[in-house]
């Protein structure tokens, strides 16, 4: 019996120091009201403390572009190791009419792949408001200054990431460390690119839009079938099409560079039908 007591609390205390680790802290983001656009959305800031599954902190509203603002307090807790449900306690400022002034409830998850904190909050009192908010984790104090916490820039880029999947900063990282390159492979003598990698070169594009500082070199290979002429040409127009997917996709031109080398720089012996096949591709680096 002891044993499972301790096996118990072991987990119950792992949770909450996962949950503190992980919740407790600054985040800002938006909050996305149902049935309206996400350019509409309200930036909001919150102050977590978590402790021993109990959350405490304040929260405070915006509107883009204007020096309208509102704080509350809020109270809650930790139902799972990445979850979170709480609600606002009152409003000790408002400068504005156009802010929720209802005393909303939230339920938060900490998504582990982006590294955000998502989910939805309605208004009891008034069920018709309601709707999603996301956010990530900030690199300020809360405070409650009368100006704008910080300059609204961010939200664009925010909402450009969401559109795109990408992850929040935290993550980016660690995502870029992990990414591992494969070679796209092609049909003999064709430059089209296989449906079966577009899945993959998107993975590419998420990283170069998360990573701004990088560039990619596109690298055309053939096998040895055909002149040294003829493969040269092949190769560039292998490498061109993966450039022009990457474009299509919203990689800007300067950030693209290509190379080809036709058969010169073969990965497998040509004198086989499966070595002809791992030659006929293009490869990639980050410059």
């Amino acid at each position: 019996m002891k044993i499972k007591l301790l096996f118990f609390l072991f987990n119950l205390t792992s949770l909450f120091s996962f949950s503190q680790v992980k919740i407790t802290g600054e985040w800002q983001g938006i909050m996305i009201q149902n049935g309206d656009s996400i350019k509409n959305s309200k930036p909001v800031y919150f102050s977590f403390y978590l402790v021993n599954g109990l959350l405490e902190g304040k929260f405070r509203q915006e509107i883009y572009g204007e020096p309208a603002y509102s704080i509350a307090q809020l109270t809650g807790k930790s139902s799972s190791k990445n979850k979170i449900s709480f609600q606002l306690k009152n409003y000790s400022k408002n400068n504005s009419n156009q802010l929720h002034n209802c005393l909303l409830n939230f339920e938060l998850a900490y998504n582990e792949k982006s590294g955000y904190l998502e989910g939805k909050y309605i208004c009891k009192k008034n069920t018709q408001v309601n709707g999603k908010i996301m956010l990530f984790r900030a690199q300020f104090e809360f405070n409650e200054t009368t100006l704008n916490l910080v300059s609204h820039n961010w939200i664009d880029r925010f909402i450009f990431d969401i559109k795109n999947g990408i992850s929040s900063q935290e993550r980016r990282l660690s995502e870029l460390k992990e990414f591992k390159f494969e070679s796209i492979y092609f049909e003999s003598d064709k430059s089209i690119i296989k449906e079966e990698f577009e899945e993959y070169l998107m993975n590419i594009v998420k990283i170069l839009f998360s990573h701004s500082d990088i560039r990619i070199k596109v690298i055309g290979n053939t096998d040895s079938d055909g002149s040294d002429g003829y493969n040269e040409k092949l190769s560039k127009k292998r490498a061109e099409a993966i450039m022009e997917f990457l474009l299509n996709n919203g990689v800007k031109k300067e950030r693209i560079e290509f190379e080809f080398r036709g058969e010169k720089k073969p990965v497998k012996s040509n004198k086989t039908g499966e070595g002809k096949k791992k030659n006929r591709r293009v490869d990639f680096e980050f410059i």
